[in-house]
């Protein structure tokens, strides 16, 4: 049994007089926290002509954040960002040290010092702190707001807090779109940033980006070569944060509703998330920067061991090729999104193929099957006059026995993962969560992918908005009390929120394998693009990328030329790249075998490929270009290397040394081949072996919108 609880230590706290920390003519209060290694410096500032909010970060000499004024709008009380009288100065140091039962790393320990300036804004009677938290990685700044005289409630019409800084950066970033993050992402100069342009695209969740922000997690390279990540942590009760593009720098743009002017209502006492601001000397290290956990309340679970780490296939992939339909009339798969018309093809959820594929698991030691398209109401599930009531939870298909698929996947060792589709009726899904769950108890399944695939109801409310961030995290404990774990898609992004409620195990919350299943070159995720995740999204937290395709040629599929759009190696890469406690082997069980009926020679490493880890190691890369991360196997002497690339070749020279000395290790390594080309030739493998130890380095060679695998044992 791992527990989940922490253990939370804080040493002495110091309450500043104000007096110490006041200075020059214009009677500003300063309070300044150093990082326990002493080389970040935050400081908030209270002071200058208008009295305003103010910080600042410096590592040694050089300054990343520029002064960023600080403020909100409520509704009664107005626009403050100015006009502000402290109360009180304090700060303390403290530590913190937990343990995860599953992710990049077994614990974490990690001291802190924190501060608080408590003040008041005279005109409107308004009171609040300002909260701020420096690790050696990074920092985080938030509002607190205590309860007050007269007031049940505030109402967040919008926050202004922002991010300065100096130069023109090189920025990874996202649109910062309300309703999707299924977007193209970027790599481009401060001021080139263009995110208004994605703003109402016509797909199934609209398109609604406002204004010219970019989402979190945000990727930074200053000038001087620091990396910073911009992003938010412990989102709760409140709106995701976008940031909206400056002259010099960012400042906040809260997602919104257009049910209310207020985008967030928040009862009093009430904390904000964190901003929070990871600070690396290489991109790489972002990889396994633990900000973002520390700054999330601890976890709410005691145990989860109901949950286990695996590899899952899926009866998923088939209807993006249009080989089997979702709903059981014939009529529901991707064709219908591509403009192909087919005629019926056979509803994929049916009793003989999901032992099929529950077959193929067992072959293979992957441990869990998704099946989707189980449960009756695809027929209607996009129909605008019919969704909102259209799927239940229990209800299967006449041609799926789920008694009999779960009975028979439990004699062979493998677990069912459920599939719940709301089609992005809150509402209704709310209102069958408890019957649906204890189905899944039932039945002995634990774990869940959920969707919300359109757009929201009740209409008016966006996927980012604080509706939804709410109920994501009501769902998590909803299905914690039936030891169900949630892998949301069409989610909020993740914020760290695993640490207080480890069943949110994974989510989707970006352009996925699923847009590689098109085959045409224009529409396919482009070669950069898990180049540029890896720094964006990958660093809010688990991402189910969904790799593992191994038919990579899909024309038969698709018509001429077309292809997923990666090689074999960058497939194989991204297991280890992108981290995740589930991850999918997603493509058919007969694409895994060789035209004589044996399986593919890389099958070895999917077979032994695990998803939990003791510590991960940062090996090599640079923003929006390539990756190269080690892991090492939770509770085992294994590592495993993974590296993807992206829109142009790239090699890598990596140490070992992260080993233990004295020790022989077997290396295993799966790379592109030498002719191997991510659209005319994508599945040229090099599989190689020879023995190595800490002294050792690697050098691999990466093709475009390529990578590698490695098992080290």
């Amino acid at each position: 049994m791992i527990p989940t609880t922490p253990l939370r230590i804080f040493g002495l706290a110091v309450i500043l007089s104000i007096t110490a920390c006041q200075s020059g003519d214009d009677n500003t209060t300063t309070l300044k926290l150093d990082s326990p290694d002493g080389e970040l410096q935050l400081t908030l500032m209270l002071g200058g002509p208008d009295a305003r909010l103010s910080y600042t970060l410096e590592k040694g000499d050089e300054l990343l954040i520029d002064t960023s004024y600080l403020g909100f709008t409520e509704a009664e009380w107005g626009k403050l960002d100015s006009g502000f009288e402290i109360v009180k100065a304090s700060s303390y140091s403290g530590n913190e040290s937990y343990e995860l039962p599953w992710g990049e790393v077994a614990s974490v320990d990690a001291d802190f010092k924190e501060g608080k300036l408590v003040v008041i804004h005279p005109k409107s009677g308004a009171e609040f702190s300002m909260i701020a938290a420096v690790f050696d990685d990074g920092v985080g700044i938030r509002y607190s707001f205590p309860a007050q005289d007269g007031k049940e409630a505030l109402q967040i019409l919008e926050e202004h807090t922002q991010f300065s800084l100096t130069g023109d950066p090189l920025v990874n970033w996202g649109p910062g779109d309300w309703n999707s993050y299924e977007n193209p992402t970027e790599l481009t100069k401060l001021s080139e940033i263009e995110a208004a342009k994605y703003d109402n695209r016509a797909e199934l969740i609209s398109r609604v980006v406002p204004n010219n922000a970019i989402m979190t997690p945000a990727s930074l390279r200053l000038e001087s070569g620091t990396h910073l990540s911009i992003h938010e942590a412990a989102l709760i009760d409140y709106p995701e944060m976008t940031l909206g593009v400056k002259d010099k720098g960012f400042e906040s743009i809260l997602a919104g509703t257009a049910r209310r002017e207020a985008k967030a209502i928040c009862e009093l006492p009430f904390k904000t998330p964190w901003r929070s601001i990871q600070v690396e000397d290489q991109a790489i290290d972002l990889l396994a920067n633990m900000l973002i956990l520390n700054l999330n309340p601890s976890s709410e679970l005691d145990y989860v061991g109901w949950f286990e780490p695996m590899t899952y296939a899926g009866i998923w992939w088939e209807m993006f090729l249009g080989v089997g339909t979702w709903d059981f009339e014939g009529g529901q798969n991707v064709d219908n999104f591509l403009d192909i018309d087919r005629g019926p093809n056979r509803h994929a959820a049916n009793t003989e193929n999901a032992k099929r594929y529950i077959d193929f698991c067992a072959e293979n030691n992957i441990g869990g099957l998704l099946i989707e398209g189980w449960n009756t109401g695809w027929e209607d599930w996009l129909d605008p006059d019919k969704r909102a009531e259209v799927f239940d939870f229990v209800t299967p298909y006449p041609d799926y026995d789920m008694e009999a698929v779960v009975a028979y996947a439990k004699e062979k060792g493998v677990q069912i993962v459920m599939h719940h589709e709301s089609s992005a009726s809150v509402p209704q899904y709310e209102k069958q969560q408890d019957t649906a769950f204890a189905l899944m108890q039932r039945l002995g399944i634990h774990a869940v992918k959920s969707g919300y695939v359109g757009n929201i109801i009740p209409e008016g409310e966006y996927h980012h908005g604080q509706y939804m961030v709410n109920h994501y995290s009501n769902t998590f404990r909803k299905a914690a009390e039936y030891q169900v774990a949630v892998n949301p898609h069409e989610p909020i992004k993740p914020t760290g929120e695993r640490r207080t409620l480890p069943n949110a195990i994974s989510a989707e919350g970006a352009r996925g394998m699923e847009y590689a299943s098109s085959g045409r070159r224009d529409d396919v995720n482009q070669p950069e693009h898990l180049a540029h995740l890896v720094y964006t999204r990958c660093l809010a937290g688990p991402f189910d990328y969904t790799p593992g395709i191994f038919q990579l040629d899909i024309s038969d599929f698709r018509g001429s030329d077309a292809r997923v759009g990666t090689t074999l190696g960058l497939q194989l890469g991204a297991y280890i790249v992108v981290m995740a406690p589930i991850q999918m082997v997603a493509d058919l069980p007969e694409h895994y075998r060789l035209e004589d009926g044996s399986y593919h020679p890389a099958m070895p490493y999917i077979r032994t490929m695990a998803t939990n880890w003791d510590a991960t190691y940062p090996l090599a890369g640079e923003l929006g270009e390539y990756a190269v991360v080690a892991r090492k196997v939770r509770g085992e002497d294994r590592y495993f290397i993974g590296g993807i690339s992206g829109a142009e070749d790239q090699e890598a020279t990596v140490s070992l040394d992260f080993l233990p000395e004295g020790k022989t290790y077997t290396l295993t390594i799966y790379r592109d081949g030498p002719n191997a080309h991510y659209w005319d030739n994508p599945t040229e493998l090099v599989i190689e072996s020879r023995e190595v130890t800490a002294e050792d380095e690697v050098t691999v060679g990466m093709k475009a919108s390529g990578g590698f695998g490695a098992i080290i044992e």
